[in-house]
């Protein structure tokens, strides 16, 4: 049963990243005219779609540090810092934390605010680039050197970046550029990030793309 329910789940989740990955990089429109990418692994895109790195698109992407911690959540007046599991799947995970130590002062500079992107910057090779929309959050949380904060220019929506940085498209380079001795824990840097080649439609039809996957995926 137990064997069962685990493929269920994994069908379930690659049945989610193929909605996902067909809705970023070929769009809704399926009379579009389309134009080769000009990238192997991408193929046809819809013609008027720009095909750029991530670093076009981004104002700034920054980590947090690695403070005293106990292995406890934090009270709610208390500040804590994120774990590296804090982004799965799209999802922001607040409860993901542990309390500061007592004594240390937290950056309130690194504080997690609604409207976050954040990025696993270490993690297992399936979990490493995992990303999270902040929708809400509790306050004095702050980034973990293990977490990544992507503020991004007008030209792409936080919402549909999240939904993009999910897509095959960005995990098969995600996972290319990973590296670290241990299966376990890889890291991915800045450099390959800002350097993911990704897709890009015009921000009314991002947001044509964002309703039509919060429907079918109930987010």
């Amino acid at each position: 049963l137990v064997a069962k329910q685990e493929r269920l789940i994994a069908l379930l989740q690659e049945k989610r990243q193929a909605l996902i990955s067909h809705a970023v990089t070929k769009g809704m429109d399926l009379a579009a005219p389309m134009k080769e990418s000009g990238v192997a692994w991408l193929g046809q895109v819809p013609a008027y779609w720009e095909v750029k790195k991530l670093s076009h698109h981004i104002v700034s992407l920054e980590t947090g540090w690695t403070p005293n911690s106990e292995q406890r959540l934090a009270e709610d007046d208390e500040w804590a810092v994120l774990k590296v599991g804090c982004v799965r799947s799209g999802v922001f995970h607040e409860d993901e934390h542990k309390a500061l130590a007592a004594g240390v002062v937290p950056d309130e500079t690194l504080e997690v605010r609604a409207g976050d992107l954040l990025m696993s910057r270490a993690n297992t090779l399936e979990l490493v680039g995992s990303v999270g929309l902040v929708k809400r959050t509790r306050r004095y949380l702050t980034l973990s050197d293990k977490t990544f904060r992507l503020r991004l220019a007008p030209s792409l929506l936080p919402e549909y970046a999240n939904y993009l940085l999910q897509s095959s498209a960005s995990r098969s380079q995600i996972e290319l550029a990973a590296n670290g001795a241990s299966a376990s824990m890889k890291n991915i840097g800045q450099v390959s990030i800002l350097g993911l080649i990704l897709p890009v439609p015009t921000i009314a039809e991002q947001e044509a793309i964002l309703s039509h996957l919060d429907r079918e995926l109930a987010i």
